[in-house]
């Protein structure tokens, strides 16, 4: 049964004057040729002498990645190492993490590549420009790192995605002085003696403790949340993901006032993947937010990076989603669990150049800094900035700028926004699917009538001036 659905829109308590975050393409990677050589970056930048550096999973001289230097002062990129695949000056192809620094020197993981092509950990000294292959990975001991390494008490820490005894990957230890590679705990799949398969990812110290995620194993074979005690060598399962809780998270976890954040790549009520936290002291795990795809309340599908915190406020990206299905920048605050989408990214051209990032965000000053795999000039990815202009500013927080009432209703209800000045606002609707049934523009502080036809259902009413834009979901009855 189809309903005549009376929309009535009043414009009061919001300021939409405001752009929610001031977005800057900084580079256009290049692929193997051009002034910026790289393709599909990975894992997030990190800061040194003012210098940020990173690494691409492709692009450079022999297409097998690179990493670069970039200076934000001078907008200066510098291709310095081209990945050399199994042999060559420097082995190792398809970094998929970010580099750990330590006394000047960066450490890292290739995905692939090295004597047996199943991955290397490496090191990088910018003084001199050198790059040392030091572990070349086998199947028996971990194959193919997923992740990025973590210091503690002189040795780094990480993950392989597959290999070990069981196939499902390791957590190891890499000792720099003696060069000593050392095989931990294999996981077991669904179940055994460390359940869980197939992480990404960083461990996270904490208390002495790691933390980390698995994209497999479990009892649903859909991930787990561990603890692992280096001292005796303990691993535990904390978490099992389920669909409706999130499923397959391939990031780290982000510590915050005590809790646990961390995204999942799919599952939810949405099956576009949450946001959860979870409390070691009672071993609590909650979906925080659940992302709603193109549209709704919160924009953004497929998470594959870590969240960022700055200033009490958590931020991420999205591999889909967003108006043009490509990806979102994201912020939430958990105090009063307000989720904003800051940045649409917009692909080759648009506003936003940029899309589909699988990168974590970098603080630096009022700024983050990130990458995107695709999109950008030439289609392989771009590094950006910028600037939340939202923080601190609680009335466009989510729930208190937008009001809809009566909720649920019978086919007409109230809409209720403000802007300071007189703008043109674009009001669009979309269903439970994202699907768009409706859209037009009207100027803020005035009233305004519309109907349309709809069946009773989930309804999601966006109103956007300019770069920003406030979701409310209602239900028509």
């Amino acid at each position: 049964m189809k309903r005549l659905i009376l929309f009535t829109i009043f414009f009061s308590f919001l300021e939409l004057g405001l752009t929610k975050a001031q977005y800057t393409t900084l580079v256009n990677f290049t692929d193997t040729i051009g002034v910026n050589p790289g393709a599909a970056p990975y894992g997030s930048l990190t800061l040194s002498g003012g210098l940020f550096y990173g690494m691409t999973q492709g692009g450079g001289t022999n297409n097998k990645g690179v990493i670069f230097s970039y200076d934000p002062v001078g907008n200066i990129y510098t291709d310095l190492i081209n990945f050399t695949g199994n042999t060559g000056a420097n082995p190792g192809e398809m970094p998929w993490g970010s580099l750990t620094l330590s006394g000047g020197i960066f450490y890292g993981v290739t995905t692939h590549g090295g004597a047996s092509a199943k991955g290397v950990i490496f090191s990088y000294n910018p003084v001199g420009n050198i790059y040392t292959d030091l572990v070349d990975l086998i199947d028996s001991t971990g194959a193919y790192p997923g992740g990025t390494l973590t210091e503690s008490g002189g040795l780094f820490y990480g993950m392989t995605n597959i290999g070990g005894t069981h196939g499902f990957g390791v957590i190891f230890s890499y000792n720099p002085v003696g060069n000593v590679y050392t095989d931990l705990v294999n996981f077991t799949g669904a179940s055994g003696l460390n359940p869980g398969a197939n992480p990404y990812g960083a461990l996270v110290l904490s208390g002495g403790i790691f933390y980390g995620l698995t994209a497999g194993g479990g009892t649903d074979f859909k991930g787990v949340l561990f603890s692992y005690d280096p001292v005796g060598n303990v691993y535990t399962a904390l978490v099992n993901f389920t669909d409706t809780g999130g499923i397959r998270p391939s990031c780290s976890l982000t510590l915050s006032g005590g809790l646990f954040y961390g995204l999942t790549g799919s599952g939810g009520a949405n099956n576009k993947g949450v946001i959860f936290s979870y409390n070691p002291a009672g071993n609590v795990y909650m979906v925080e937010a659940n992302f709603t795809g193109t549209g709704g309340s919160s924009p953004g599908a497929n998470p594959l990076g870590s969240l960022t915190l700055s200033g009490g406020i958590l931020y991420g990206t999205t591999w889909r989603g967003g108006i043009h299905d490509i990806g979102v920048i994201f912020s939430f605050k958990p105090s009063g669990n307000v989720f904003k989408d800051l940045v649409e990214f917009s692909g080759m051209g648009g506003p936003n150049p940029g899309s589909n990032s699988q990168s974590s965000l970098t603080v630096l000053g009022d700024l983050l800094y990130g990458m995107t795999a695709l999109g950008g000039a030439s289609g392989y990815g771009v590094i950006f900035s910028f600037k939340d202009n939202t923080t601190g500013i609680d009335n466009i927080d989510r729930g208190a700028g937008i009001k809809l009432f009566p909720d649920p209703n019978h086919g007409s209800f109230t809409i209720r926004i403000s802007s300071i000045t007189n703008e043109l606002v674009t009001i669009s609707i979309t269903n439970a699917t994202g699907e768009k049934v409706k859209e037009f523009t009207t100027t803020t502080n005035t009233d305004a009538q519309m109907t349309f036809n709809g069946p009773p259902g989930n309804y999601f009413i966006s109103a956007q001036t300019g770069n920003q834009k406030l979701t409310e979901k209602i239900v028509v009855e």
